[in-house]
């Protein structure tokens, strides 16, 4: 036996030394995700912003590449007033799934935030996924305004 092997036995019961994830470890039903996806919707809609990033808090451990939730949660923490997180989430949503709706929010928010080097990224990650005229023109507007604060 290894070194790797005799450290992995040592750990006391953990999901990932174990191969479950971890809705498996605590004996969660597949339903568990969705129900949680739903009460931070339900809140979301009411305007309780906190209990709603509270949730997806969770949510997000047991499903951390769903971008529906990072969405979410960019969203909730941007009604929050704290726009520096909600635009890490959603740039952790990008990471999930490539959006256009995704990338002109984080070059929105990065525009009026003054962090140039964010919203570039997320302006070519939408130029690169747009797919209408309207989303052209809205990528284009948005590097006009972009521009027009480094000039």
């Amino acid at each position: 036996m290894n070194s790797i092997e005799i450290f992995l036995q040592s750990l006391p019961d953990h999901p990932y030394t174990r191969g479950r994830n971890l809705a498996e470890h605590f004996g969660l039903s597949e339903e568990t995700p969705k129900v949680l996806y739903a009460k931070a919707l339900g809140d979301f809609e009411a305007g309780r912003w906190e209990a709603c990033f509270k949730t997806l808090s969770q949510l997000a451990v047991l499903r951390p590449q769903n971008e529906d939730t990072w969405i979410l949660m960019g969203n909730a923490l941007n009604r929050m007033g704290r726009h520096l997180d909600a635009l890490g989430a959603w740039e952790t949503a990008m990471a999930c799934a490539e959006r256009f709706g995704t990338a002109a929010m984080i070059a929105r928010t990065a525009i009026a935030l003054n962090l140039p080097d964010r919203a570039a990224v997320a302006l070519l990650m939408g130029s690169r996924l747009q797919q209408t005229p309207e989303q052209a023109c809205e990528i284009n507007e948005l590097i006009e305004l972009w521009y027009a604060d480094r000039t």
